[in-house]
């Protein structure tokens, strides 16, 4: 079975094979290789998404303990500059994703002259892991290690990636219907002078814009405002969001109050499935939402003046999460899609 996030990736076209995720490891000094194997091994057996196989329906079917052998996804290489020749390994990991073939994990070791300095890369398809996944396999892959590659040494998954899949289609949600259809239907005209066109707007026509904010900034984002709203940081952001692109309209002849967003979370709130222990499951359970940012009746100008608009702002944001089915302000991350 396949989760809603899942679904929506391999529907979306395009090839997906070194869609990833990766992390670069410093080993202990003089790695000993059984125990480095043996470890990586506990991993491929315990967590059922490091098993897993893209079938030609387009499902995710988990191989059972033991298919996967450490011994196929570790490759460990001498080089001369471990951190040089990072880059390069993960591109290779990379390349050797293969999901249909059931390869959705790759481990390269760097190992450099003298074993005082060892590098260990791991990559893992995006399909069998997310950013919450790495604080379990981190901890696990140090742990098996330390005793020695025992599995014995990794406490128990509470619910799998498959009984969660399954939890979710069996579940009746079609009373948020009427919601949904509502936020849909919120007026979003395009922020720039065309709509968007996928055969144009691709990764290699894309640009980077990066802007270094204040401390004082970051800390009113992340600590200030949260306490003196009773939200998160993402009410925060999501309300400068619509004030901007509300600004942003307005300046170019285009005002509409509102603006349609994607808010994306980790997508782990337990209360989706009665009864279900997320705490050990590793996969990808992100979860991207519509939120309509309307702000209709705020006073643009008061707002970006620090006037009392931008508290109205905040509060009107934070009217409309609570709204959303299983939401929890700190379960959401700022990754916001317009």
């Amino acid at each position: 079975e396949t989760t809603p996030i899942v679904a929506e990736l391999l529907t979306g076209g395009g090839p997906v094979d070194r869609y990833g995720q990766a992390v670069l490891i410093r080993l202990p000094e003089h790695p000993d290789p059984a125990h480095l194997a043996g470890a990586v091994q506990a991993l491929l057996d315990r967590h059922d998404a490091l098993r897993m196989r893209l079938t030609a329906s387009r499902t995710l079917e988990v191989l059972p303990a033991g298919a996967v052998a450490a011994e196929a996804v570790l490759h460990r290489t001498p080089v001369d500059e471990p951190r040089g020749a990072a880059e390069a390994a993960l591109e290779a990991a990379a390349d050797r994703l293969d999901p249909a073939a059931g390869i959705v994990a790759q481990f390269a070791w760097l190992a450099s002259p003298g074993g005082r300095d060892d590098l260990l890369v791991a990559v893992v398809h995006h399909l069998a892991v997310d950013a919450v996944s790495w604080r379990i396999l981190l901890p696990d892959l140090a742990a098996a290690y330390t005793h020695g590659g025992a599995a014995s040494a990794l406490a128990p998954v509470g619910t799998s990636l498959r009984r969660w899949a399954h939890g979710l289609t069996e579940t009746d949600r079609s009373d948020e219907l009427p919601l949904w259809e509502r936020i849909l239907a919120t007026p979003d005209p395009a922020l720039g002078e065309r709509p968007f066109d996928p055969a144009r707007d691709t990764a290699a026509t894309s640009a980077q814009l990066r802007v270094r904010v204040p401390a004082e900034v970051t800390d009113a984002v992340l600590t200030a405002v949260p306490q003196r709203f009773h939200c998160g940081p993402v009410e925060a952001l999501l309300a400068a969001l619509g004030l901007a692109a509300e600004r942003w309209r307005r300046n170019r002849g285009r005002p509409a109050p509102a603006t349609l967003v994607g808010v994306e979370g980790h997508g782990r709130e337990e209360a989706a499935v009665p009864g279900a222990d997320l705490s050990r499951t590793v996969g990808w359970f992100t979860t991207v939402h519509p939120l309509d940012v309307d702000l209709t009746g705020i006073d643009v100008d008061d707002a970006f003046g620090g006037g009392a608009a931008a508290g109205a702002a905040i509060r009107s944001v934070k009217e409309r999460l609570v709204a959303v089915p299983d939401h929890r302000s700190e379960e959401h991350t700022s990754e916001l899609q317009s």
